[in-house]
C-alpha cells in the first residue's frame, strides 16, 4: 500500500473533488457516469501491479453517489437490462478474456485492449447492479440475513485465510452463515407471533364493537 500511496492519494483525491464540486453545484444524475468513465479509463490507461486491495474504495464513492444521485437514464438501463439479459450475458461472455491465467485485477494485462475488455466487463456488472436491473422479488425472506452474512464474510474471510490452515477457513467463513440464519428464523418468528396477537387484538376489538 505504502509504495501505491502517491496513486491511491491522487485517485481519491480527484474522485472526492469532483464529488464535492457537484455538491456544491446541485445534484445530477450525470455525475454517476462521469465518475463510472474516470475509474474505469484510469485503470485502461494507467495500469499498475496490486491496485486492487488497496483500491477498491472508489467503489464505495461511486454507490454513495449513486444512492444519492440515481444515475441518469436508471429506469431504462433497468428495462433494457431484464427485458433482454440474455443478450446482456452474451456480450459479457464475448468480452471475457478465457485465455488469460491468475489475477487480472492485481496483475493487469500487457494490452489497452485486453485491459479494457476486462474493465468494460466491471463497469457493465456495476451498472446492472447499481442500476437495480439485478434486483429479485425475495417471497421467502431469505436475502436479508445473507445479505448481512455476505457482509460480514466480504470483512473477514481473508484473516481467516491468512490465520488458519487451508481448507479451514473457507470452512469457518461458510459455517458462520449458521448463526446467521438462526438469527433470522428467530425473528421470524417473533414477528409471525407479533402480528398473530394484532390479529387477535383487531379481531376482539371489532367484536366489542
Amino acid at each position: 500500500v505504502l509504495d501505491n500511496l502517491p496513486m491511491i492519494v491522487a485517485q481519491y483525491c480527484g474522485l472526492a473533488c469532483i464529488t464535492l464540486s457537484c455538491v456544491s453545484v446541485g445534484s445530477s444524475g450525470w455525475v454517476f457516469w462521469i465518475l463510472l468513465v474516470i475509474m474505469t479509463m484510469h485503470q485502461i490507461w494507467i495500469p499498475y501491479r496490486s491496485f486492487a486491495h488497496a483500491f477498491r474504495g472508489d467503489l464505495y464513492i461511486l454507490g454513495m453517489v449513486a444512492y444519492a444521485w440515481p444515475m441518469k437514464g436508471k429506469d431504462i438501463v433497468m428495462h433494457v437490462c431484464r427485458k433482454y439479459w440474455m443478450i446482456c450475458v452474451l456480450g459479457l461472455y464475448l468480452a471475457s478474456t478465457p485465455h488469460v491465467e491468475g489475477r487480472c485485477d492485481l496483475d493487469p494485462m500487457n494490452t489497452w485492449w485486453e485491459r479494457g475488455r476486462f474493465r468494460g466487463i466491471e463497469a457493465a456488472l456495476i451498472v446492472m447492479f447499481l442500476s437495480g436491473a439485478m434486483h429479485c422479488d425475495d417471497p421467502y425472506g431469505i436475502m436479508g440475513w445473507l445479505n448481512l452474512w455476505s457482509l460480514w464474510a466480504f470483512c473477514t474471510h481473508v484473516a481467516l485465510q491468512r490465520i488458519m490452515p487451508v481448507p479451514l477457513g473457507a470452512c469457518l467463513t461458510y459455517v458462520s452463515m449458521v448463526p446467521f440464519l438462526m438469527l433470522a428464523v428467530r425473528d421470524r418468528q417473533r414477528q409471525r407471533r407479533a402480528d398473530r396477537e394484532n390479529c387477535e387484538l383487531l379481531r376482539h376489538d371489532q367484536c366489542r364493537n
